[in-house]
């Protein structure tokens, strides 16, 4: 939502999540389209099937994640973690990366160089959230609910779409 939103005011994006019924079918959609880079903000529930999905896909894509699991450092199969708020630094790394410049620069990220974890400093908050755009929605893309209290893409033709409002920034604990 936010992130990609803020991303999107300088490049392509794309949300894949809506046509995803399985990881498998994260996987394919991933490797037949030209992705550069993917990225997910996730919660820690949400870390175990972004990394199995990060495992099938082609080795020449880059993966970001970010999201309140990733609080001072990369683990898992990741390239790059964004720490904290993630609209500035995201956007700041995939220009960088575009750039082909070095990462060291850019605040409030972690990733590995030669088997050893980096962390840059971290990132001020952003302190006028009004400066920030209104999060990406995916008009066609609708959410149903599971019984655990998770939402599924797509929602059955018989059950009202429901979207996610993030009320908070950062982890909520």
């Amino acid at each position: 939502g936010y992130v990609m939103a803020y991303a999107s005011k300088e490049h392509a994006v794309e949300l894949i999540g809506p046509e995803c019924q399985t990881i498998d079918d994260a996987v394919e959609i991933i490797n037949k389209n030209d992705f550069d880079i993917i990225a997910s903000g996730v919660d820690t529930v949400d870390v175990p099937r972004f990394e199995k999905i990060v495992r099938g896909i082609k080795k020449d894509i880059i993966t970001i994640v970010g999201g309140s699991h990733f609080l001072d450092e990369v683990d898992g199969p990741f390239d790059y973690a964004v720490i904290g708020e993630g609209e500035e630094t995201f956007l700041e790394l995939v220009n960088t990366i575009e750039q082909k410049r070095d990462v060291s620069s850019v605040r409030g990220i972690s990733y590995k160089r030669n088997n050893e974890v980096v962390t840059t400093p971290k990132r001020e908050r952003i302190m006028n959230l009004d400066n920030l755009p209104f999060p990406h929605r995916d008009r066609k893309a609708t959410l149903r609910r599971k019984s655990n209290g998770a939402y599924l893409y797509p929602s059955s033709e018989n059950q009202k779409a429901l979207a996610s409002i993030t009320a908070n920034r950062g982890c909520a604990y």
